[in-house]
């Protein structure tokens, strides 16, 4: 059992969730982990305690980069969030933005406290997760090196992309 996993089904969340209010339902601004492993619990137990989760509601009139920025602030303290993470943050951002896609611009602005280094192996992510779609499962899983260096050989040679897209959907 994961880290996070262990601790909630010992002591119960440490920090909760915090959600926004949308037309027909919510958004999750922070707390992603939190709720995968209460929706792991719930499937690996089936204890109806893990079927729902406490939140807290942010006041509406909040601006959305703040929002990001915190939920960006709250990740990069840890040590074990993905640089594929990271990219999907970006470009959730862009998207919501209207820039889709293209999370560049959204790196520089939500990972501004981060360096210069970390910045670009973001952006190479956005790259390998724009080039891989939806056909890439587990993108978090992709070590720093793995990643960079795929997107290497994506520049090198542009069907590298589609033999990867071929070899993901074969399984």
């Amino acid at each position: 059992m994961s880290g996070a996993r262990n601790s909630i089904s010992r002591y119960g969340p440490s920090k909760i969730p915090v959600v926004s209010v949308l037309e027909g339902g919510y958004e999750l601004i922070q707390g992603f982990r939190r709720l995968t492993a209460y929706r792991e619990l719930l499937s690996e137990t089936g204890d109806e305690k893990y079927a729902r989760i406490p939140a807290t509601l942010q006041a509406k009139g909040a601006q959305l980069d703040q929002l990001y920025r915190r939920m960006v602030d709250e990740n990069l303290v840890r040590r074990d969030i993905s640089f594929a993470e990271m990219a999907q943050l970006a470009m959730s951002y862009a998207d919501r933005l209207g820039n889709e896609g293209d999370g560049a611009d959204a790196v520089e602005l939500l990972f501004a406290s981060a360096g210069r280094q970390k910045r670009s192996y973001i952006r190479h992510f956005i790259t390998l997760l724009n080039a891989l779609g939806h056909d890439l499962k587990f993108a978090e899983a992709i070590p720093r090196a793995t990643g960079l260096a795929l997107v290497k050989q994506m520049d090198d040679d542009p069907r590298m992309a589609g033999q990867i897209r071929a070899v993901l959907n074969s399984r």
